[in-house]
């Protein structure tokens, strides 16, 4: 999962989004759907996932970008 959020962290992507809300939804087939918005439910980006033994049914996720990088579970924000 952390692999997949890093990968979309391009030089323009992190320009465009320095505020990111990632949201991990896993479906009864085992296929998921990653989401990435803003906070106010304006969807930056969706991929789909075919098959996952990812263990939990969902999982958020909050990635702010600065100097540093800061991520955390929605639950610690």
């Amino acid at each position: 999962l952390i692999e997949d959020i890093a990968r979309y962290q391009t030089r323009d992507f992190k320009a465009a989004h320095d505020r990111q809300f990632w949201k991990l939804r896993v479906h009864s087939d085992r296929s998921a759907a990653l989401t990435c918005d803003d906070g106010n439910e304006n969807i930056r980006l969706t991929q789909e996932i075919e098959l996952t033994d990812f263990p939990m049914s969902k999982l958020d996720i909050y990635v702010e970008i600065k100097e540093s990088v800061f991520l955390c579970l929605m639950s610690e924000y």
